[in-house]
């Protein structure tokens, strides 16, 4: 064999060897600094079937009362596996929930398939180019602040995270059979989760500076889900992964969603819609629209507030309050049909904090951010 030959041959089953022991990292201590998705797993253990993507691991009771665009950005330089299995695990649960797939760069597109979009989700998101990831983030931002809703599962490179500009975090880690802490199990995020668990996939707890994100469930006393309130829309981060499906996980990524599409549970057992950035969305002051006029008073309030709703035309009416967390506070006035006019509703006296009165008329959904103060 000529010599080059063999010295070519030399240095391709080094480089073979180098990658076998990087995939051994796996095992070290905590805190090791370590690439290990299943695409390399697939690289590195052909054989090894118990080590291949899990699927129907974990499926609950599908829910069909959640109707929603779902917009899967993928640039992930891994390929589309784990993007798939994402999409396989909401399909299953959420079957109503439709997708549209976008692996481009191109801005203009994505500008327009936003449009349609009730959430963005960003499955595992890693290396690409800056100048793509910051045209990403402004038309990211701009469709969360428009009433959308981003949701972003963990990744070993965080600076990704920062780039999206999102979420104002610090710095990232990983780690694995570290219990999952959930801090408030009322949460709509957290809805079915047990208090504490640990998965067989890696977790990514964030150490976050934004002070406008809630955190829900941490690692370590880490942020490791939660979210932001951007705007008229969320930025939901949960800082797992799914190349197993399981239980605690896909439940998160579940709750989400549902979450996302504000499935309200009400007197009447209806489901308001997702709202859509082609909707009003009324957050502050006194607006007058074609066909409804609606203001409250005072705002901030202490003790009583006054809402005004007034209609150029008869339609059917449904008016609630919620926290900042989409819980139902109270039910104002259950959906029934009003007349064109000046109707006048009185906003209760509940604890001190932010809420949204959402009002629903007809087929459009409309909000405005409301605060309670404390007496004195």
């Amino acid at each position: 064999m000529p010599m080059r030959r063999i010295y070519s041959f030399t240095l391709l089953l080094a480089a073979f060897s180098g990658l076998v022991s990087f995939s051994s990292f796996r095992n070290e201590p905590e805190g090791s600094p370590v690439l290990y998705n299943t695409p390399l797993r697939l690289l590195f253990h052909p054989d090894n079937t118990t080590d291949q993507l899990q699927e129907n691991s974990y499926a609950a009771e599908p829910d069909s009362s959640v109707r929603m665009q779902v917009l899967m950005l993928n640039y992930s330089e891994y390929g589309k596996a784990y993007n798939e299995k994402v999409q396989a695990i909401i399909s299953r649960n959420l079957p109503r929930v439709t997708f549209t797939e976008y692996a481009s760069t191109d801005i203009h597109s994505l500008e327009v398939a936003l449009q349609s979009t009730d959430a963005v989700v960003i499955a595992y998101p890693s290396a690409a180019a800056s100048s793509t990831l910051s045209s990403y983030s402004k038309l990211l931002q701009k469709f969360v602040q428009g009433g959308g809703s981003v949701i972003v599962t963990g990744t070993h490179e965080f600076e990704v995270l920062q780039q999206f500009d999102l979420i104002d975090l610090d710095f990232g880690y990983f780690s694995k059979e570290v219990p999952v802490h959930c801090l408030n199990p009322d949460h709509p995020l957290l809805q079915g989760e047990p208090t504490d668990f640990s998965t067989t996939n890696f977790a990514y707890p964030l150490d976050i500076s934004d002070p406008a994100f809630v955190s829900v469930a941490e690692v370590g006393g880490y942020p490791a889900a939660g979210y932001k309130q951007l705007g008229n829309g969320k930025v939901i981060y949960i800082g797992v992964e799914y190349y197993y499906d399981e239980e605690a996980p896909s439940r998160l990524l579940i709750n989400a969603l549902s979450w996302t599409a504000r499935k309200f549970s009400a007197e009447s057992s209806e489901h308001l819609k997702p709202v859509r950035r082609n909707e009003e969305v009324l957050l502050a002051g006194s607006i007058k629209l074609d066909n409804v006029d609606l203001k409250v008073y005072p705002n901030p309030y202490v003790s009583k507030a006054t809402l005004d709703l007034e209609l150029v035309r008869p339609a059917n009416v449904r008016i609630e309050m919620t926290d900042e967390s989409g819980r139902s506070v109270a039910v104002i006035l259950p959906k029934r049909p009003l007349g064109a006019g000046l109707c006048r509703f009185e906003l209760p006296n509940i604890a001190p904090g932010i809420y949204f009165v959402q009002v629903q008329i007809g087929e459009q959904l409309y909000m405005k951010k409301v605060i309670k103060s404390e007496a004195g």
